[in-house]
């Protein structure tokens, strides 16, 4: 593992947003490794949802499709 590489698990450097107040952004660093950990946990939540619960408005559903496209991304990129 390069030492870019071990920086991106090592440092709180990839940025994950969260819905705070309706449509109000808060954003928390984490490192690499913590960053995928809570792409997973959305993900098992979001896959026990009722069919129903899935929109964007809900929690983890937002989670997911504002931030696998976003920093998270770019960061996971610059990982391999």
């Amino acid at each position: 593992m390069s030492a870019k590489q071990r920086e991106l698990t090592d440092t709180k450097s990839v940025k994950l947003y969260f819905k705070e107040h309706g449509s109000t952004l808060k954003n928390l660093k984490f490192s690499l490794t913590e960053a995928v950990l809570q792409i997973s946990s959305a993900v098992f939540t979001a896959r026990h949802l009722n069919l129903t619960a899935y929109t964007e408005q809900q929690e983890d559903i937002f989670f997911i499709t504002y931030n696998v496209f976003n920093d998270f991304l770019e960061q996971l990129r610059k990982s391999s």
